[in-house]
């Protein structure tokens, strides 16, 4: 049935604001188009704007609006853009709100609430005009893959239907479809309540709409329902049906729980403090009705491993988000690629199939407490980690006591290592309290064990674990298939390695792997970890499009783990425990036995410093990282363990590139020249593309406390042209061997310019805003640290950038 299990009961909610800049994406273009169908087809679309309440006191919320401020100007429409209210303009703009203890408000106009089944019924019937047959009130009981493409889906009634393409839009019933063909799909149906309350007097005598409220205090939205009130909280016990496990009972199309408004009295408490009126009337309904999360309340949208399979299901907004969502969904099945990316966020097997049951449900429940919640840069959520299969290397590294921090890729990884002096101070500082926060916006507490790390390093060497994805790529013809699904040619000679990115049809970056060749028809590639369901559902869909259907992609991320190895003392440390090590070149690979166990062993480094991988099995990597910390070599030299943000520290002065920084943009623009090859004509080359930004280091004046507060998003701006956006950030850190903070980003060009031209143009006052503050900036003409030359050993990286080079535009990857 159309409407039938979440939607005929959502509460309709719509809105610009986002907290993180793809789904502001999503966001403003999903309102745009709803616009335009309200003008046409009238959806009961109101649009009275929203506003974001911040309490008095609350500092983290201050400073997490303000970035929200600061991005929004990224991605606002003109006209519309989002506003910063105080106490006077709220109670304007909504009598009802008292304002004594509020600080301010962020404000988004034409934003609101639609009625979704207006809405969807509208949708409906346009589609029927262009050709779509609706077949209402047939349960599909069984789905079967006809050869290399196509379905057959038999039904209750006993009817077997035959397509070519198949989408799973589900709803609550999506994880039965995906069981059906064995796709794995965490998520889970959970409760969610709203209140409706009685006719409120005031409201009866106002005209027009009052805006939406989001009370952050008491986690609840707040919007007009006729005369009175409708009240959604976020209560902290959400109610988890994983009994369900394909979906709630057919029967249940259009049924709701019982209410239990007693799990929402802390909500509703403090959102009657903020509008006082709801207490001089009683409540009219409450509404308990079935919805569906999955662990990062984000939807699961896009193609799979199955070809003409695609999924646009569990979508947790899907009123606000389900447009603009269609949209995405359909550049991919038409065009072969999204039309901007958003794979970390909605890719439906971004949690693979290391995720489980309990692990999904804790995760949910998590994120459904925490959904108004301030989001921190650097946070370390816990939930569900200890319901996941652990390595052994977990084990062999926790007597180090590790900070262990874990992405999508279900692989936890050291961000750093703890010591007794600095536990000793958290302790006194935090009264008994001995870890580190991860929840602040600046002063880190952190830091300090982050720099110290970085510091003994980058003056002598390190081991540390490295949480990469490992795939291997067979075939006859696997060295002319990458070459066209890469934009460097792959390497011709054995046991050598090259960086490459993989491009779409219209050239946009979408991943990176360094590539060995192990054997004439095998490929070793490492990349993200975090990204490895999307690369290898990218890799096997371009095998299929050119023609390469012999190509075989083995993911062996789970079954190896890369110990780095890295510092200028690190050829010392390698001359003891394995001096063949020393014969491999820059880039190089070579299988070596060190403390007799076996390792492939690449000369490659992502700090900038000299360094080695060591590429073993799980089990022997456990025992080899306690062989090589416990030997006296590593005793003499003073090895350290050290963790991935004391790397990220390393490779920012480098100007080597997360997978962040390449931003899905065209490869002319992600300053990755070194790395496309002359004569290699990959997917998506255009040598006529003109270039609407540049990749380029900024160097940024951060004030104390704030070395490390920089995120991603952050508007570049000039003092000489008032307004105008010049850049923007995409990673950052505070560099050690410098001790100055540098962002990787995107300087802005127009009309074809060149970034040298653009610069001069702009003069030398540009600023960053980063939670109200603005930092000088300046892009720089080089790497801040000259990488270290690796072919020779222990050779020190050396300070670069001197003050008045700083005005011509560094490309990052260019020599």
């Amino acid at each position: 049935m159309l409407c039938s299990g979440a939607t005929w009961h959502a509460a309709g909610l719509v809105t610009r604001f986002a907290g993180s800049p793809k789904l502001k994406k999503v966001h403003v273009r999903a309102l745009e188009l709803m616009e335009d169908l309200h003008n046409e087809h009238d959806v009961s679309l109101h649009l009275p704007g929203s506003i974001r309440i911040i309490k008095r006191g609350d500092n983290d919320r201050y400073l997490e609006m303000k970035h929200h401020y600061e991005m929004a100007k990224l991605y606002d429409l003109p006209g519309l853009e989002t506003k910063l209210l105080s106490p006077e303009e709220i109670a304007e703009l909504h009598p009802l709100v008292d304002v004594s203890s509020v600080e301010c408000g962020l404000y988004t106009p034409q934003d609101g609430d639609v009625d979704p089944t207006t809405l969807t019924n509208c949708i409906a019937r346009l589609a029927k005009k262009e050709g779509a047959v609706y077949k209402l009130n047939t349960r599909v009981t069984d789905v079967e893959r006809k050869g290399e493409s196509g379905f057959l889906l038999s039904t209750a009634e006993g009817e077997q239907l035959e397509c070519d393409l198949l989408v799973n839009a589900a709803g609550l019933w999506s994880t039965g479809v995906s069981k059906m063909l064995n796709v794995n799909h965490p998520a889970v149906v959970i409760e969610h309540q709203y209140v409706i309350t009685e006719s409120i007097p005031l409201v009866t005598k106002m005209n027009g709409r009052l805006p939406v409220l989001r009370d952050l205090h008491g986690s609840t939205y707040i919007r007009q329902e006729r005369t009175g009130l409708l009240f959604g909280p976020y209560e902290k016990e959400c109610v988890v049906h994983d009994e369900w496990l394909e979906g709630p009972p057919h029967e249940w199309d259009m049924q709701l729980f019982d209410p239990a408004v007693d799990r929402l009295m802390d909500c509703l408490e403090s959102a009657m403090e903020l509008v006082p009126a709801v207490e001089e009337v009683g409540i009219q309904n409450v509404t308990n009705g079935p919805t569906i999360w999955t662990g990062d309340s984000l939807a699961r949208v896009g193609g799979t491993r199955i070809p003409g399979y695609f999924e646009f299901n569990s979508l947790t907004y899907g009123i606000a988000q389900s447009l603009a969502l269609s949209e995405y969904l359909t550049g991919i099945m038409l065009d072969g690629e999204q039309p901007f990316d958003a794979t970390g966020e909605f890719f439906p097997a971004r949690y693979g199939e290391w995720t489980n049951l309990d692990y999904v449900s804790e995760k949910v429940k998590d994120t459904y407490a925490r959904n108004n919640a301030a989001v921190f840069p650097f946070e370390n959520r816990m939930a569900g980690r200890d319901k996941l299969l652990r390595t052994p290397l977990y084990d062999t590294l926790q007597p180090l006591r590790p900070i262990w921090g874990m992405g999508n890729g279900g692989a936890e990884s050291p961000l750093y290592y703890m010591t007794e002096e600095f536990s000793a101070k958290m302790a006194e500082m935090k009264g008994g309290n001995s870890l580190p926060s991860h929840e602040q916006f600046h002063n880190h507490d952190w830091a300090p064990l982050v720099e110290n790390e970085a510091h003994k390093v980058a003056g002598g060497v390190g081991i540390s674990h490295s949480s990469f994805s490992k795939l291997e790529i067979h075939g006859e013809r696997a060295h002319e298939f990458l070459g066209k699904i890469g934009t460097n040619a792959p390497p011709k000679k054995l046991n050598r390695t090259r960086l490459t990115y993989l491009t779409t049809p219209s050239g946009r970056v979408v991943s990176e792997f360094s590539v060995c060749r192990e054997k004439e028809d095998l490929f070793y590639m490492v990349g993200s970890r975090d990204y490895i369901e999307f690369d290898k559902y990218w890799i096997e869909l371009q095998a299929r499009e050119l023609g390469f259907t012999e190509i075989d992609v083995v993911d062996r991320s789970s079954d190896i783990e890369i110990l780095h190895i890295a510092g200028p003392k690190t050829s010392l440390l390698m001359s003891k425990i394995a001096p063949e090590a020393e014969e491999i070149p820059f880039l190089g690979m070579k299988e070596l036995e060190i403390f007799g166990l076996p390792a492939k062993v690449f000369r490659v480094s992502f700090t900038g410093l000299a360094g080695f991988e060591l590429h073993m099995s799980s089990k022997q990597a456990a025992l080899l990282f306690k062989q090589i910390l416990e030997s006296p070599a590593a005793k003499e030299l003073e090895l350290i363990p050290f963790g991935s943000m004391a790397v990220n520290s390393l490779r920012t002065e480098v100007g080597f590139k997360l997978r962040g920084d390449l931003d899905y943009v065209h490869y002319s623009e992600a300053g990755i020249e070194p790395f496309i090859g002359k004569k290699n004509k990959f997917l998506g080359r255009d040598e006529k593309y003109v270039p609407q930004k540049r990749a380029v280091i900024f160097r940024v004046h951060a004030g104390t406390g704030w070395e490390w507060s920089i995120p991603s998003d952050c508007p570049i701006l000039s003092n000489d042209h008032p307004g105008k956006i010049i850049g923007y950030t995409t990673t950052s850190a505070k560099g050690q061997r410098t001790g100055e903070t540098f962002a990787m980003g995107y300087l802005l060009l127009e009309d074809g310019a060149s970034p040298e031209s653009v610069l001069n143009s702009l003069g030398d006052n540009l600023y960053v805003l980063a939670y109200g503050n603005e930092w000088k900036v300046e892009v720089l003409s080089q790497p801040p640290v000259l990488a270290s030359e690796s072919r020779k050993a222990g050779v020190v990286a050396s300070v670069a950038v001197e003050e008045k080079d700083a005005k011509t535009a560094y490309i990052p990857g260019q020599p």
